[in-house]
């Protein structure tokens, strides 16, 4: 008797994630050199049959800063497959948050029974309070959103990874 790895249904998952950061939307495209500024990392598990996803677990790193902070993400899997997603940090004014502008179109990369990968590139912006001088209150800045997915489709698992890029305030 065989037994088939289930696949991943990714018209009808919907992810609700914990974690922080936010990236939504993004303006014209960037001439500047892009630089990582965020990194979001988090786990949980999901539910094939009906799309939930629980996370269990999620990291922020700000570029350049040691600490770590938690944070909440909210994502949604759709028919394409494509991911529409905000992170925050929290609290929010630990590090921000983000927001992708519209869906993140997502390629299937690797399967590794019963691992299934994929990934992804959209535009987002990010909103935190102002560190440059002569600035005050909330700034939204553009930014690119690398997103990573896997799949555990035996054990009902997924991790993800989100790059959030800017442009570089270095000369």
């Amino acid at each position: 008797m065989s037994s088939a790895t289930p696949r991943l249904n990714l018209g009808a998952l919907v992810a609700a994630v914990a974690g922080t950061v936010l990236c939504v939307g993004a303006g014209p495209a960037m001439a500047a050199k892009l630089v990582t500024s965020d990194t979001v990392s988090w786990k949980g598990t999901y539910s094939a049959a009906s799309g939930a996803i629980k996370v269990t677990s999620c990291k922020l790193k700000s570029d350049g800063e040691t600490p770590v902070f938690p944070c909440a993400v909210t994502a949604i899997l759709a028919a394409g497959p494509s991911l529409e997603t905000k992170w925050t940090s929290v609290p929010y004014s630990l590090d921000g948050e983000g927001f992708s502008t519209g869906p993140v179109p997502l390629a299937l990369v690797k399967v590794i029974p019963p691992v299934e990968t994929y990934e992804g590139t959209g535009q987002c912006y990010e909103v935190e309070e102002s560190d440059l001088p002569g600035t005050t209150g909330p700034v939204r800045y553009p930014c690119v959103l690398k997103a990573r997915l896997a799949f555990n489709t035996a054990k009902g698992t997924v991790s993800g990874t989100y790059h959030v890029l800017e442009e570089s305030t270095q000369p």
